[in-house]
């Protein structure tokens, strides 16, 4: 039979248990508690840490054109903290480099670069050391290493232009401007548009163009004398674009000394070949004649191209050295030719024996220069390269294709009216002026001529940088022109005359290079390589 003591015992058994169950589950609640403390604090450390990291990125990426990338982005992550601890970059925190909207790729190191890549970090090697925990040392967590990165990059896919809203954006003014002027077209793949492919044999001297291209020849130069003291002979020139079957003499027949050119449109094919002659004559008798002709495989002529080492000569009898004649077109240090990809120099010598002083090979200089006949590409596959740093005249203009028209459009597609045209110019285009993707520019109506209120709303904004718009072609003249627009370009106005003559009127600027917020960017838009929307890019 249980007794009273027996029952009593039990009992306080019981109460122990319960004690020891409740004193260790408390043991794993304030466990759990400081782990959730720990958690929050983590979560808010790299919450914290991808603050400071967006903010240097972005910050950072304005400075590609030449500022302190790594300063500023250094300064700008420093105003942030993790738990009351400023962060600090390391040199290895910050990379420029490019990135790719299309692909979301980000290539490091990458030129030119459009991208900056902030690394915050609170790890061992950091700057700021690891992030220390608060209850974890308890269980032998001192410490956890957290990182957050951000990539900030100018999105160059232009397609339109909001209003203002902030003193750091640009006014978009009803400017058009002749892309042939300002810039040039580039094919993303990174080729020129206006890359030619062509062959020089260098043993015949036969330049083979092998598409179809606008031609320019050009004499940059010539000098020979009839022995030593002697009077200069005169020299002519002449192009050959069927290998020698015919020729076309260049300066219609007279002679040549430097700047005379020969120009053909949409040639297929051709074989090029020059042909100079020397020839002298004194009261009618002949004391030198003498032709070359660049594709007969003689040593005679030298055919140059980009890369390719000038010869050493020295000038005849106290004339200019064969260098002289190509100083632009020559690294004075290493001789090293230095024209475009599509260029080709012919250096002429008329003397019959080369291993006499008399040989200079600038007796004939010609520069060649090929030009792709442009095809259409899609706007999406191309960049435009502004000229920035050039000065332009961009106001008002007589462009011979359009007559009558003096460089303004209506933005909106209806208006040109002189009192909408000057609030404009003086405020900026009111609403988002956006080029569809498809088919890639917008046509707009052009403005004919100006009045006085323009013309004050136009001085009034000497010293801004703005934004204007650049057209590939124009059709029609006066009430009927229409411009094509697909870009934009940025320029600051530097210098206003509208009075006088109509043909002493001028807008002058200089291209600029600019990122700003008020951009409009979509996929699919055209590349612009000197503007663009500063954006987080991931």
């Amino acid at each position: 039979m249980e007794n009273a003591f027996s029952r009593i015992t039990s009992r306080e058994r019981e109460s122990g248990s319960v004690l020891i169950i409740f004193a260790l589950s408390l043991l794993v609640l304030m466990g759990l508690a400081a782990l959730a403390v720990d958690l929050g604090a983590v979560y808010a450390a790299r919450t914290q840490l991808q603050a400071g990291a967006d903010a240097a990125a972005l910050a950072a990426v304005q400075e590609l054109d030449g500022g302190e990338v790594h300063m500023t982005a250094a300064q700008f992550a420093s105003l942030n903290s993790v738990m009351n601890t400023p962060i600090y970059l390391g040199e290895s925190d910050v990379i420029t480099g490019q990135f790719d909207f299309s692909t979301g790729e980000f290539a490091p190191d990458a030129e030119p670069p459009n991208a900056v890549k902030v690394r915050t970090r609170r790890t061992p090697d950091s700057p700021g050391g690891p992030f220390e925990l608060f209850f974890g040392k308890a269980i032998g967590f001192d410490s956890v290493s957290l990182a957050a990165e951000s990539i900030a990059a100018v999105d160059s896919r232009v397609a339109g232009v909001d209003p203002p809203t902030t003193e750091e954006q640009y006014d978009l003014l009803p400017f058009a401007v002749d892309i042939a002027d300002v810039g040039h077209l580039e094919d993303l793949d990174g080729g020129s548009i206006e890359a030619v492919d062509f062959e020089i044999d260098y043993e015949t001297g036969k330049v083979t163009v092998l598409e179809r291209v606008d031609l320019e020849i050009q004499v940059v130069g010539s000098a020979i004398v009839y022995g030593a003291g002697g009077p200069t002979i005169p020299v002519y020139s002449w192009v050959s674009l069927n290998d020698g079957a015919s020729y076309d003499q260049i300066a219609g027949g007279a002679a040549v000394s430097g700047g005379e050119t020969l120009t053909y449109e949409g040639v297929d094919n051709a074989e090029i070949a020059i042909k100079g002659r020397a020839y002298y004559t004194y009261y009618e008798q002949t004391y030198f004649d003498s032709t070359r002709y660049s594709n007969a495989g003689t040593p005679y002529v030298i055919v140059l191209k980009d890369g390719d080492i000038c010869p050493e000569y020295e000038g005849f009898d106290g004339q200019d050295e064969v260098t002289e004649f190509l100083t632009p077109y020559l690294d004075a240090d290493t001789r090293e030719i230095t024209i475009g990809q599509n260029d080709v120099i012919f250096l002429f010598e008329f003397a019959s024996n080369l291993y006499s002083g008399s040989a200079d090979f600038q007796d004939l200089v010609v520069l060649c220069t090929f030009n792709k006949v442009e095809t259409e590409l899609a706007r999406s596959e191309t960049r435009f390269i502004a000229n920035v740093g050039e000065e332009i005249t961009f106001y008002p203009f007589q462009d011979m294709e359009a007559p009558g028209n003096f460089g303004l459009v209506s933005l909106d597609g209806y208006s040109n009216g002189t009192s909408t045209l000057r609030d404009w110019i003086m405020d900026g285009y009111p609403e988002s002026f956006v080029i569809p993707t498809d088919p890639g520019y917008l046509e707009l109506n052009g403005r004919p001529g100006f009045g006085g209120g323009i013309k004050q709303a136009v001085q009034d904004r000497q010293g801004d940088t703005v934004l204007v718009t650049v057209y590939d072609s124009v059709e029609g003249e006066g009430n009927n022109a229409w411009y094509r627009i697909p870009y934009f370009l940025a320029v600051e106005i530097t210098d206003v005359h509208l009075t006088g003559a109509m043909s002493s009127r001028y807008v002058r600027g200089i291209v600029k290079s600019l990122q700003t917020t008020n951009l409009i960017t979509e996929p699919g838009a055209p590349e612009h390589a000197d503007i663009g929307r500063n954006r987080m890019a991931r």
